[in-house]
């Protein structure tokens, strides 16, 4: 993850068992695998590649900025021509305040700062005892990445130079389609997961971020037994426990370019 701008190091044992993290104050819970798909949905607004919008305005944006800009030009029905862009802007409004509903279910929010109200750009979490808490873009910024980090969601792309991100995704597909490679849905891997625990409410009940590190696992295991089996010629593999759980989804895709090309002529 290229933005975790230190924050990820300081709270990095609250990941090993996914325990609550309090940023500012503020607690923050994992996502649990029977929610995955709400997960998947509320962070979008914190995932969405800002190329994806069209709009070189927003690329210089933090994500906090990217967010308001597009709330506030929805309020002023300053919508894109194009409907495609305008379904994005009405599915990032809508992830965010799933996510604030969601990941901060105690709180109500909103982007005024009672002691300074022409500030700017500034997020506001209300508790019900009126009490509040604000966080600057910056700080938006680090919970963030709190929040991605700690349900294991893949935020690559930020990684790959802005100019070279439509033509690395154009790669990408096309190496997936020749290795005949394709993401299994959320119900195989539930399946997959109660083969190895034995009970769907142990499944259902993981943190997000530890289901898929068990499905990493079931696929490293079963990979390392079929090397080790004796049915191929093996040298150097490496154990299924050794190494971390970082896979990057465009491993492959920077090679030398005549390389990568003789692999899709046929695409």
């Amino acid at each position: 993850m290229s933005k975790e701008v230190g924050i990820i190091q300081k709270y990095i044992n609250c990941f090993d068992d996914c325990r609550p993290i309090a940023y500012k104050g503020i607690e923050i819970k994992p996502f649990l695998v029977k929610d995955i798909r709400l997960c998947n949905y509320a962070c979008y607004c914190l995932v969405i590649d800002p190329l994806e919008f069209d709009d070189i305005t927003f690329m210089p944006l933090r994500r906090l900025g990217l967010i308001l800009t597009i709330f506030e030009r929805i309020m002023a029905e300053q919508l894109p021509t194009n409907e495609e862009i305008q379904q994005k802007y009405f599915l990032t409004v809508q992830s965010f305040r799933d996510l604030l509903q969601t990941v901060f279910s105690d709180f109500t929010f909103d982007f005024v700062d009672p002691q300074n109200p022409k500030r700017k750009r500034i997020l506001r979490l209300i508790a019900k005892d009126g009490s509040y808490q604000i966080f600057n873009e910056k700080e938006f910024e680090e919970l963030s990445e709190l929040i991605l980090y700690y349900n294991g969601i893949d935020v690559s792309y930020r990684d790959i130079p802005a100019a070279m991100r439509k033509e690395a995704d154009r790669i990408k597909e096309l190496l997936n389609k020749r290795n005949k490679s394709k993401a299994p849905s959320i119900e195989k891997m539930i399946d997959s997961a109660f083969l190895f625990l034995k009970d769907y409410d142990k499944v259902l009940n993981l943190p997000v971020r530890k289901f898929y590190n068990l499905i990493t696992n079931i696929q490293k295991r079963e990979e390392y037994s079929i090397l080790m089996s004796g049915m191929y010629v093996t040298k150097g593999v490496e154990h299924w426990m050794g190494g971390d759980y970082k896979k990057n989804p465009y491993d492959g895709v920077f090679e030398k370019e005549s390389d990568t090309m003789e692999k899709l002529k046929d695409f």
